[in-house]
């Protein structure tokens, strides 16, 4: 057990040390510069996976208190996803926009993600890593793939062109993905580690009709400036002392 164990920490060592060629992407280089104390975490009622991920985010045991103390229960978010409320969600992305879906790309070669959704951002509600572009690129699993066939990756959402969108967003994810991605997609993720525009993944997803906003998963409806009240709630929060102590949320 003891060398399986060494064996299978050798490679994750060799794949972190591949992935950090380059490093062009502004996203890597924040989380990389984060201070990691995952087993404080795990002493919170988190496991290894979960903790590790947090601290990918920036968070801290003292920022999962603070959590709680502002109602928002971090623990039982990452656990129990589907009882999370838009504050929950707010908390566990590292962007937020709305805008709409401009063009949709395929990439049907042997990919992680087959499409692309770029999306023609109006407003940031959380911005983590302070992209100042207005046009943003989302990775789907599902799409095209070799042999005219499709992948479709359960549970997932989709984009498609022309749609009115609020949506969760997190290139934390995507970059947690790297760090535990296998040998055969490590070319692909040192590719996105590599381009200096940041890549997302999409966490939740409402279709903005007038001024509601209706959930993509449920199909349930609620006024868009309520959900937005939330997530400023949240960003708030983040923005009041001790937050702030391991990252920096700037809107």
């Amino acid at each position: 057990m003891i060398i399986i164990r060494n064996y299978m920490l050798l490679i994750v060592v060799c794949v972190v040390a591949q992935l950090c060629y380059g490093q062009k992407n502004p996203a890597y280089k924040q989380i990389q510069a984060y201070t990691r104390q995952p087993e404080k975490l795990q002493k919170l009622g988190m496991n290894q996976y979960q903790a590790e991920w947090c601290t990918y985010m920036g968070y801290s045991d003292t920022t999962v208190k603070e959590f709680v103390k502002g109602g928002v229960d971090l623990v039982k978010a990452i656990s129990r996803p589907e009882l999370r409320d838009e504050k929950d969600k707010a908390a566990l992305a590292d962007c937020i926009v709305i805008g709409v879906v401009m063009k949709i790309d395929h990439d049907s070669s042997e990919v992680p993600y087959h499409t692309i959704a770029y999306i023609k951002v109006d407003r940031f509600l959380r911005n983590d890593f302070n992209v100042n572009k207005k046009e943003i690129p989302v990775l789907i699993r599902s799409g095209p793939v070799k042999g005219g066939l499709r992948l479709e990756a359960m549970h997932e959402e989709k984009l498609e062109k022309g749609e009115h969108v609020l949506l969760f967003l997190s290139a934390t994810s995507l970059l947690f993905d790297a760090y535990y991605s296998s040998h055969s997609s490590l070319a692909y993720y040192k590719k996105v580690i590599d381009q200096s525009d940041i890549s997302f993944l999409m966490s939740y997803k409402y279709l903005i009709d007038a001024n509601r906003a209706i959930n993509g998963k449920t199909g349930k409806a609620k006024e868009l400036n309520e959900i937005i009240d939330e997530i400023e709630y949240v960003t708030r929060l983040l923005r009041r002392p001790p937050f702030g102590t391991n990252k920096d949320n700037k809107q």
